[in-house]
């Protein structure tokens, strides 16, 4: 039996409900009562991811932001905290501004977004929803310095994918940052050598397993790194044809719960 799973959430661990359905949690009880560990390793910020790892394992590293903030709990830890500078920040304001794509950045509680996202994110604040901040264009394009925000993760957004394609051509052209897709319609930027592959890596260096003895499920490009370091990797139903490209198998989509029909297939006892 692999000691150890690596799950993401939104997508993945979650329901289209975004909840952790029964058939998972009972299934991951089953496989911890076994001696197996589930990490959770996610895009989301610390606010937003700790209540779901809390449910699942309270005392094990949570990974965030892709990588670029690890904590272990247990021994309340910082394992990796890396953030983008400020002149990077600015760099990206600039190429989003230039490609007329909106755009947000993050610290370890709170989404700073503009104005016009208020709608769409107000069903999700609150409880283990995200803290949200909203502000005009222009406020936006200061507070971060003003405020002297800490920023691990950079997000630019648009349903136009030719724009959001040239930003993205622009940024990867700029060394110093690492740029994933982690959804339809918009990029994650974080600092320079941060995935969830490297993530991986250093938690079970912090937890003494190889990387031999790990599985990892996800589904989206955000998640490749991590799906290629372990030593099975495998993408959900759902996941994007980047994925399942590089995935050692394909499991049911994420509303059939997934990790359940991983846990059953992958993580038999011996």
């Amino acid at each position: 039996m692999k000691k150890l799973l690596a799950v993401d959430l939104d997508g993945t661990l979650l329901n289209d409900d975004h909840e952790i359905s029964e058939a998972n949690l009972a299934a991951i009880r089953s496989y911890q009562n076994r001696g197996g560990l589930v990490v959770v390793v996610t895009g989301r910020n610390l606010r937003a991811a700790q209540d779901f790892a809390n449910q699942v394992s309270p005392m094990l590293p949570l990974v965030c932001f892709n990588g670029a903030y690890i904590l272990d709990p247990k021994e309340e830890r910082v394992l990796n905290n890396q953030f983008l500078s400020t002149e990077q920040v600015a760099s990206l304001i600039e190429v989003a501004r230039k490609h007329h794509v909106q755009y947000r950045y993050y610290d370890l509680e709170t989404i700073y977004a503009p104005e016009s996202m208020r709608s769409l994110y107000q069903k999700y604040e609150g409880g283990m929803g995200p803290q949200m901040q909203y502000f005009s264009d222009e406020a936006l394009a200061s507070h971060y310095r003003e405020a002297a925000i800490q920023v691990p993760k950079f997000v630019l957004h648009t349903d136009d994918e030719d724009r959001l394609n040239r930003a993205r051509q622009e940024i990867e052209a700029q060394a110093g940052w690492a740029v994933a897709q982690s959804w339809t319609g918009l990029i994650e930027v974080m600092a320079k050598d941060v995935n969830k592959g490297i993530a991986l890596k250093a938690v079970c260096a912090h937890l003494s397993i190889s990387l031999e003895e790990t599985i990892a499920v996800g589904d989206q490009e955000n998640d490749c790194a991590m799906i290629e370091a372990a030593e099975i990797g495998i993408a959900v139903g759902n996941a994007a044809d980047k994925l399942k490209r590089v995935a050692d198998a394909v499991t049911v989509r994420n509303d059939e719960s997934a990790i359940a029909q991983v846990i059953n297939t992958y993580c038999r006892e011996d």
